[in-house]
């Protein structure tokens, strides 16, 4: 029958080993147990005691396991307390000369230029928006956007019966009044002949006259019927719409069959027709009043489009406003008024054929502009506290030793610095102590032995 066993008790095989496998009583039993049982397996023992030796063997390798990850573990922690117990004792034992690694810069011969940036919206410089002088529909459109016209190609037509009607009414007067005319006439010539005819004095000389009163007030009539005509036909050759001027088409709102009249497009808001002279654009940006004074007619510009990247194109400033284009109203940042700006006129003489009014343009002012020159970073600038400036020069790479030079600040925007100009130089500008291509240390490296030099300064205090 099968054998019974409590829970967590290992089941005594003894009893069922061969007597060459036992281990004596009072020695060491239990470590015989296992290797007579793997013997006993062949055939002495039943399937349930198999199966219970075979979960004692796994037990045996699980633990075995857990005991190699444990030791894994434990080695790997032991490693990083080396390393952490190695980083810091760099750390602690440092000497100032690594922690006080130099920044430099270098001196450079070349050209200043200072710029004031801004963007604003690509216009053209001159443009025309066409609507139709009559009232009425439009019969055809001949023109499609971007097209370029010339000046007196139709543009569109309109349709206006009424015109038509004029026309024809105004030709039915004047053919009346030129008969009334022409009967006029004869009543004149035949009151002249009965007059000179006539020896006794039958027919009176105001006969005569009023005959040709008639024809004079039928010569008016003729003429204002000749004006109405002319006016009615001119009116109705308004139903023509042509390009007042070479250009391009901008703006097209015009659409078969839609009411037009009155000086606007079919919604009364939107140009009917628009057409521009692209040859040349103008952009007008704003330029904030601290810049402005900066800002000169003549000045050369250079202009981009996020539209284009590689679309950079060359303007000159034609115009400045005299007024602010916003006089600092209330509703700026932090409750204070907005900033005032003033409207600066860019023009561009020969603008890239794929540039569009209404595009984003970035404009860059040349404001100030000096050739070969020596320029120093404005961080390299270093001052007593003072007005005077002077920088620090590295005179051997090697062992990196410094010295300082005053320098004169002729010049400077955000970035660069003019000090002087090259020793082989032109011009009233003196020469610079710096040379091209020297080492400034802006901070650290030798900068810290600068008092021990009898020098002064306060590294990398740059410019005020």
């Amino acid at each position: 029958m099968p054998h019974e066993h409590e829970p967590g008790i290992r089941p005594d095989l003894s009893d069922r080993l061969p007597a060459t496998d036992r281990a004596p009583k009072g020695g060491e039993g239990p470590a015989r147990i296992l290797p007579a049982v793997a013997s006993a397996t062949d055939g002495v023992l039943d399937p349930e005691d198999a199966a219970v030796y075979d979960k004692l063997k796994e037990r045996r390798r699980e633990r075995r396991r857990k005991t190699l990850r444990r030791r894994a573990i434990a080695g790997g922690v032991a490693v990083l307390v080396v390393i952490l117990a190695v980083l810091a004792v760099s750390l602690l034992t440092r000497t100032p000369e690594q922690e006080a690694l130099a920044v430099t810069d270098v001196a450079m011969r070349g050209t200043y230029a200072t710029t004031v940036d801004a963007s604003g919206t690509l216009e053209p410089l001159s443009s025309t928006v066409i609507t139709p002088e009559v009232e009425g529909t439009i019969a055809e459109v001949r023109v499609s956007a971007g097209q370029s016209v010339k000046k007196g190609d139709v543009v569109l037509t309109v349709k206006n019966d009424e015109l038509d009607r004029a026309i024809e009414s105004a030709r039915r007067d004047l053919q009346d009044a030129q008969a009334e005319l022409s009967g006029a006439k004869d009543a004149e010539a035949e009151a002249e002949r009965a007059y000179y005819a006539d020896e006794v004095g039958e027919v009176p000389v105001e006969t005569v006259n009023s005959a040709i009163d008639a024809v004079n007030a039928a010569s008016r009539a003729v003429e204002k019927a000749r004006e109405a005509y002319d006016q009615a036909v001119a009116t109705a050759a308004k139903r023509t719409v042509t390009a007042p001027a070479d250009g391009s088409v901008v703006a097209l709102n015009a659409q078969v069959g839609a009411r037009v009249g009155g000086g606007a497009g079919p919604d009364g808001t939107k140009p009917l027709v628009q057409i521009a002279d692209l040859t040349q654009m103008k952009v007008t940006v704003q330029v904030d009043e601290e810049s402005i004074s900066k800002i000169a007619k003549d000045q050369q510009a250079v202009i981009t489009f996020p539209a284009f990247s590689d679309a950079l194109v060359s303007g000159r400033v034609v115009g400045i406003a005299s007024v602010a284009s916003n006089g600092g109203e209330a509703g700026g940042y932090y409750g204070e008024g907005a900033p005032v700006t003033f409207a600066v006129d860019v023009l561009i003489p020969e603008p890239d054929p794929r540039l569009k009014p209404g595009m984003t343009a970035n404009v860059s002012l040349t404001v100030e502009k000096i050739d070969d020159v020596i320029m120093v970073p404005v961080t390299a600038l270093q001052t007593d506290g003072g007005e005077s400036y002077h920088v620090v020069v590295e005179t051997d790479p090697e062992t990196h030793a410094v010295e300082r030079r005053d320098v004169t600040v002729i010049t400077q925007n955000d970035d660069y610095a003019v000090v002087g100009r090259p020793e082989d130089g032109t011009g009233d500008m003196e020469v610079s102590p710096v040379a091209d291509g020297e080492t400034l240390v802006i901070s650290g490296g030798g900068m810290d032995a600068m008092d021990g030099a009898g020098l002064e300064g306060e590294p990398g205090g740059g410019a005020a």
